[in-house]
């Protein structure tokens, strides 16, 4: 008898079109994160399908930047695999210049650099050392207090959580990142990038868990909207 489930047995495609999968069982969860190992943290993203030396390139200075192995750096969502599985949008394709494309490092000492300064970003804002200076700023610091704990329990961080600012050199390492990134795209693909973001996982089963859990939130979110 066959490990895989029918569906797995039927993903022939480098980038398939969710939109023509049957409808979700449980006996596809062990290998919707067979999937994201496969499809999403190794080959050539869907953003970069065009030109894939582009991503190695855009990747290898990042890699440089931020002193990780290149192979470390990769795309989730929708400029991975064509489609996105955010529960709220599954399957909307990925539009170059219009999609958000989400970069991802797999690295314990970058998440540790990462963590220690949310740690410190905690202590300057909640001593009143570090004080919001705009409207938003005053909206998201309290929810990012709130919530980065948790997902520092579960291996990753978000770049965006934390200031830009001097005290706070891992974020900055990250964020001067991700503007190389975006240079290498607009010269190389003439794409100005919509939005870029950077999480920060500690190890690959965090990203194989956390990027597969969100697959599967979708797609269990998905049939229950079709059934209705």
């Amino acid at each position: 008898m066959s490990e895989m489930s029918d569906w797995a047995q039927h993903l022939t495609e480098r980038y398939p079109d969710p939109r023509q999968w049957p409808s979700f069982e449980n006996s596809w969860k062990r290998d919707v994160f067979r999937f994201v190992r496969l499809w999403v943290t190794e080959g050539i993203p869907y953003a970069f399908r065009q030109k894939p030396m582009v991503f190695e390139i855009a990747r290898e200075k990042i890699g440089h930047r931020l002193s990780v192995e290149p192979k470390c750096v990769g795309v989730s969502g929708s400029g991975s695999t064509g489609f996105s599985y955010a529960p709220s949008k599954f399957g909307t394709p990925y539009e170059s210049g219009r999609s958000d494309l989400d970069l991802f490092i797999v690295s314990e000492t970058q998440f540790s650099q990462t963590v220690a300064d949310f740690q410190l970003f905690t202590d300057r804002f909640t001593s009143g050392r570090e004080a919001p200076k705009t409207a938003a700023e005053g909206r998201y610091w309290p929810t990012n207090l709130r919530e980065t704990p948790g997902t520092i329990r579960r291996g990753f961080i978000d770049q965006w959580r934390i200031p830009v600012k001097n005290e706070y050199t891992a974020a900055r390492r990250l964020s001067s990142a991700t503007s190389i990134f975006q240079a290498v795209v607009k010269r190389e693909l003439g794409v100005e990038m919509h939005r870029m973001s950077v999480r920060v996982y500690r190890t690959w089963d965090n990203a194989v868990g956390q990027i597969g859990g969100s697959l599967l939130r979708a797609l269990s979110r998905n049939i229950r909207r079709e059934s209705t």
